[in-house]
């Protein structure tokens, strides 16, 4: 399933297919692009999370973001 958000198609999975869930731990959000279980609709959600969470108490400095080796 698609859905265009200005201008840019994101890909959402389906939380009715056990195979596409994101699962939560305590090493943080679990999934894969490529089984669909971890989308770039889900990483925007997640970015906006933070952004607006950061804004919530002032914070001004940076945020340090580190890439992840595996296949995403």
């Amino acid at each position: 399933m698609r859905q265009q958000d200005q201008g840019v198609e994101v890909a959402h999975g389906h939380p009715q297919n056990p195979l596409q869930r994101v699962a939560f731990g305590t090493s943080g959000h679990r999934g894969t692009s490529l089984k669909g279980t971890f989308t770039e609709a889900h990483v925007l959600a997640i970015t906006q999370a933070i952004a607006e969470l950061r804004a919530s108490f002032g914070a001004t400095g940076p945020l340090f973001l580190a890439k992840d080796t595996h296949a995403l």
